[in-house]
């Protein structure tokens, strides 16, 4: 949830499997000027935090960006992921009747780890014999401090299970495919020690051969190989280290589809799915008009073998745009503007066509229409899972974006767009700001003067009414440089609605680290599109 000096609360939309996004928040600044945006019951997949033998507590940071404004303490600790669980299994202990005790034990890694009545510890044991057979102590040695559960194979769901075997102490486990599973809930926890629970397995008709074989992990409960969100998969949820992940690879993009602006609903009859063609440039659309929205998914082959399973599409739609109909191509079901396109395997795609009424009643000039995917599977490259496409209103400067939009490396040459939609020749000054957060000082902030055909480079203070670091006109081979990057312009150029500008830019080494690329656009009337995050760099 996002809420804004107190106000109200506004849940967010999944803009990705590691991005939320809230639309149409108003930010009013209180008397002195600043604003205060609280962001709260954000959930986050923390296994990648864990690592063996190392309990520190591993931070999950958040990045906050909002368009148009500066932000203060842009990048914050969300919480801190700590080590919960120590698993072990101790020396077989054959005993008398072709029996054999097989002790789990679940530790805490430190103490208030486990909570009361919530905690769950689950156990899979596999290669288990045909002729053998497996039970689990109800209790723990400890005593009645944790109880075994009916729960399914990832340790979900069920209710106490009282025993039937051995004096009620055990309970027969059904195995499939060689494989049986147990769940135990912690019933009482000391807060002041680290608490320990041992489960002593029990197998029966198992030789030591058998035994040897036999196969124990340890884990929390339930698991689940889910990493994005999930509607209906339980929270919290654990991931089981020793299953293999699931990865994929999605790319999306997003563009609005040409000839299909006009007025009333009646635009809807007139779209279809299965546009390729990309319109570059962001179109003018006239409030009280339909606008149709095109968005393409392919699993990418990067890795052949991987297939992504209930891939959902989200169209992300402003406020002010209503959704007239969705459409996939090949059939798959619409929900408002997100569909589920099913399973897509390596090479794989689907389209998804939104058509949306302008409302009236709408005043932005611009609105960015973002969208995502997510599968059941990690997305091998975050930034690839989502995209999103401008829309003109009122005849203002937009940013088209910029190539590439992601990667690494200390020297690179970007391609920034700029739009005009009364042509390009309208825009007076086209910025390009690179650093941590949105802020001109100790950066790489650039600003192109259409009219003169002049770039210049903002000083280390970044003042962007100069004095500045040093200027550049187009068709010169030198270069300019501040104490972040070394920049020469290569080409600026003109065509229709959309100027294109080509800079090589070399970073110095003291500002190496993860940065974020913002532009913005002023046109020689005043009409500014304000800055917006268009890319990443490392």
């Amino acid at each position: 949830m996002a809420q804004c000096n107190g106000g109200t609360a506004q849940n967010g939309i999944v803009g990705g499997y590691s991005s939320v996004r809230w639309l149409g928040i108003s930010i009013v600044p209180a008397g002195n000027g600043m604003a205060s945006l609280r962001i709260s019951n954000v959930r986050a997949d923390a296994s990648g935090l864990a690592t063996l033998g190392n309990f520190q507590p591993g931070a999950i940071t958040g990045q906050v960006s909002v368009t148009g404004l500066q932000v203060s303490n842009a990048v914050q600790i969300m919480a801190n992921a700590a080590g919960t669980l120590v698993f072990s299994e101790s020396q077989p202990a054959p005993q008398p009747g072709a029996q054999t005790l097989i002790p789990l034990v679940f530790q805490e890694a430190q103490a208030k780890s486990f909570q009361a009545g919530a905690t769950r510890l689950r156990m899979s044991l596999s290669n288990v014999p045909a002729t053998s057979q497996v039970y689990a102590p109800v209790y723990p040695m400890e005593g009645a401090r944790a109880q075994l559960y009916s729960a399914d194979g990832s340790g979900y769901g069920g209710s106490p299970v009282s025993g039937s075997s051995f004096a009620g102490a055990y309970q027969f486990l059904t195995p499939t495919n060689g494989t049986v599973t147990a769940t135990w809930v912690v019933l009482a926890v000391d807060p002041g020690l680290i608490d320990t629970y041992t489960f002593p397995l029990l197998v029966v008709n198992a030789t030591s051969g058998d035994v040897s074989a036999l196969q124990v992990t340890g884990s929390l409960a339930p698991v689940s190989g889910l990493s994005g969100p999930s509607a209906t998969a339980p929270v919290p949820r654990y991931r089981d280290f020793l299953a293999q992940q699931n990865l994929a690879y999605l790319r999306v993009n997003t563009f609005i589809v040409p000839g299909v602006a006009g007025s009333g609903s009646n635009e809807a009859a007139r779209t279809k799915a299965g546009w390729v063609s990309h319109d570059a440039a962001p179109r003018a659309v006239t409030v009280g008009s339909d606008v149709a929205y095109a968005i393409q998914v392919v699993n990418d082959t990067t890795d052949p073998s991987q297939t992504a399973t209930n891939v959902v599409i989200r169209d992300n739609l402003p406020s002010g745009l209503v959704v007239v109909s969705c459409a996939v191509a090949g059939g798959a079901p619409c929900s408002g503007s997100s569909a589920n396109v099913g399973t897509l395997g390596p090479g794989q795609g689907a389209t998804v066509t939104v058509v949306a009424y302008v409302d009236p009643s709408y005043t932005g000039l611009t609105a960015e229409n973002p969208v995502s995917a997510t599968s059941d599977a990690v997305n091998l490259d975050l930034l690839a899972s989502t995209s999103s496409s401008s829309l003109i209103l009122n005849g203002v400067p937009v940013t088209v974006g910029n190539t590439p939009s992601s990667g690494s490396g200390s020297s690179q040459a970007f391609t920034f767009q700029f739009s005009h939609p009364a042509g390009y020749q309208n825009l007076g000054v086209v910025n390009v700001l690179i650093n941590r957060v949105l802020d001109g000082r100790n950066a790489c902030y650039l600003a192109y003067v259409v009219p003169s055909n002049t770039l210049v480079l903002v000083n280390d203070a970044g003042d962007a009414g100069g004095s500045y670091a040093g200027s550049v006109v187009l068709g010169s081979m030198s270069t300019i440089q501040n104490s972040q990057c070394t920049v020469g312009l290569v080409s600026a150029q003109g065509d229709g609605t959309t100027l294109t500008l080509t800079l090589n830019i070399t970073f110095k080494p003291g500002f190496g680290g993860n940065r974020i690329t913002y532009v913005a656009a002023r046109d020689q009337g005043g009409g500014n599109s304000d800055w917006q995050a268009l890319g990443v760099w490392q």
